[in-house]
């Protein structure tokens, strides 16, 4: 992850001067460094971190017309119910994560409503989210970095993601404009 990126978002943060607490998304292509560089500001802000990762569709939720959807292996109602509407009203978030290669639902975390919170992964900034999100960066990778990381991370798993979640993602990207609706889009 490049340092520059860390100084251009708090850069950003800075410009954008947010009422606190606020609340940032990292959207971006799989493998562009959007959990790396949650972790770094995070570091440097001290706040919280909520990976989209944990608001993965559940398996027997997974209807063929929902799959269809842009975003549509995401459980943006239960984002919003337990995460976004809570810390943006003041009051505390209560969630469970929910582990998709297991399945089932991880125990509870608490988030604090003072403090301020970074929602990072793909579909982060899904339009049904964008309205209620203060600050939004995307990350982007040059197509064939992209699979050599994904390849590095997770070998097994290089044609799934050739053939199903970067086609997902695209999908996702262009039906709503998400990079074009971002604050900021950082080349990683």
């Amino acid at each position: 992850m490049n340092d520059a990126n860390v100084s251009a978002v708090l850069g950003l943060i800075t410009d954008m001067q947010p009422r606190e607490p606020y609340m940032l998304s990292i959207d971006g292509r799989c493998a562009a460094g959007k959990t790396t560089l949650a972790a770094k500001l995070s570091a440097y802000l001290s706040c919280a971190v909520v990976h989209m990762d944990d608001f993965y569709l559940p398996f027997a939720l997974r209807t063929p017309e929902r799959m269809a959807q842009p975003g549509g292996n995401i459980e943006f109602e239960r984002l919003k119910n337990e995460i976004i509407l809570p810390l943006k009203s003041g009051s505390d978030a209560v969630y469970r994560p929910y582990a998709c290669h297991e399945d089932r639902f991880l125990p509870t975390v608490r988030l604090s409503a003072a403090a301020n919170i970074i929602i990072e992964g793909s579909y982060s900034c899904h339009p049904c989210l964008a309205d209620m999100l203060g600050i939004k960066v995307f990350m982007d990778i040059a197509p064939e970095k992209q699979l050599s990381r994904i390849a590095v991370r997770n070998s097994n798993h290089v044609e799934a993601f050739r053939t199903v979640w970067i086609p997902r993602e695209e999908f996702y990207f262009a039906e709503c404009a998400v990079r074009e609706r971002c604050d900021m889009v950082l080349m990683n």
